[in-house]
């Protein structure tokens, strides 16, 4: 049964075929043009004009991973999550160390409630230490912990995720939240100000929670001026409606 996911999978990047001392062979760059066209449409979200690409690529360079892992995004944006598993099997047969299907595979099963794969998946690339993509690995563990009840797994690794890539804002923000729901009310603030450094400003849940935090450490001068900034920067959010609210209620307390 196909399922349409709306939850973000790992495009592989492009490859320079051959090396510096041999000549890509006519294969390898009709392959590698029919990559750089399938991922090129993947970004545009068009599916079938990747897979159509795509497949071009595997006629020419089938052993590569990264078109085996393109092809099964492909099939993950069209909802077909049986196709875009196999795809992303393939790659992993093609090169065990292919972590980016690794971690494709993992952001699938926890979407599709398979935690024990998942967090297998995700534990698998993390031991490797060179992989360019730790800090989201840890995050999506972090995701399976939270879906499981298990608060201090999700929260450290969460640290670590941003330990790895110190500007990832949905890891600062989830932290941010973990801390407030236990009462630790001034590092939620430092994580939440992290979620919003930055090119992760425009989130206004996070700007709305820091208006919070400021509130129940009873610095409502400082509350006033981030609820109204809310309202200004995102008007047409239901944050900037709770802030409204908020401030109505902070003027009547008066």
């Amino acid at each position: 049964m196909k399922q349409l996911l709306f939850i973000p999978f790992f495009i592989a990047s492009l490859l320079t075929v051959g090396c510096a001392s041999n000549q890509p062979s006519k294969d390898e760059s009709r392959g590698s043009v029919h990559l750089q066209s399938g991922v090129e449409a993947l970004h545009r979200k068009d599916y079938s004009a990747a897979l159509r690409s795509l497949y071009e690529s595997a006629r020419y360079t089938p052993k590569v991973p990264e078109v085996w892992s393109n092809i099964g995004v492909a099939y993950a944006g069209k909802g077909d999550v049986v196709k875009a598993e196999e795809s992303w099997k393939k790659a992993l047969t093609l090169d065990p160390k292919y972590h980016d299907a690794r971690l494709n595979l993992g952001i699938l099963y926890t979407r599709q409630k398979r935690y024990p794969e998942a967090e297998r998946m995700l534990i698998e690339a993390s031991k490797d230490l060179a992989y360019d993509k730790l800090s989201q690995v840890a995050y999506r563990r972090s995701i399976i912990y939270l879906r499981l009840n298990r608060p201090l797994l999700a929260e450290q690794q969460l640290k670590k995720s941003v330990e790895e890539n110190r500007t990832f804002c949905p890891a600062w923000f989830r932290l941010g939240l973990i801390q407030k729901e236990r009462g630790d009310y001034v590092e939620a603030a430092e994580s939440f100000k992290g979620s919003v450094a930055g090119t992760c400003f425009k989130n206004p849940e996070a700007h709305y929670e820091i208006a919070q935090l400021y509130l129940k450490a009873n610095e409502v001068k400082q509350a006033r001026s981030k609820f109204l900034e809310v309202i200004q920067l995102f008007p047409s959010s239901e944050w900037a409606q709770k802030s409204e609210a908020t401030l109505n209620a902070l003027n009547l307390s008066r």
